[in-house]
């Protein structure tokens, strides 16, 4: 029989509190969840940004790699513009543009870097703009 001591914590490397979803998740499943976030979002200099969304309706495609990404994007921008056509990378960050009611046109099976270029290298052709990672 198993004790308390006996099960190992689950390190939850994202950026969430005791409370988070996925903390309580494993929690529900009688495990410890230990946090230890690998990876912070802060800000950033958003010029860069804000010179690329100026010039958006220039664009092919938007690829969307993250919820933090959409939220940074939506807050100076927040309808789709015409014509561009949206990328998500995850089913996550595709539902989080689909709540603001921006059309999602393309999200790759495999949330990955690699799948985001492979997925898509036939869809979204050279040159198209990406603005937010």
């Amino acid at each position: 029989m198993n004790t308390k001591a006996d099960i190992k914590p689950v390190v939850v490397t994202r950026a969430e509190s005791s409370d988070g979803p996925l903390s309580r998740e494993l929690r529900s499943l009688g495990l410890r969840a230990l946090l230890w976030p690998a990876v912070s979002v802060t800000s950033a200099d958003l010029g860069p940004l804000t010179a690329a969304l100026a010039a958006v309706s220039s664009f092919g495609w938007i690829v969307f790699a993250s919820r933090h990404a959409v939220a940074a994007v939506l807050e100076r921008l927040p309808t789709a513009p015409p014509g561009v056509r949206i990328a998500a990378v995850g089913q996550a960050t595709a539902q989080v543009l689909r709540q603001r009611r921006w059309p999602v046109d393309l999200v790759p099976e495999e949330a990955s870097a690699a799948a985001r270029t492979e997925g898509g290298a036939g869809r979204i052709s050279p040159g198209a703009g990406e603005c937010a990672r």
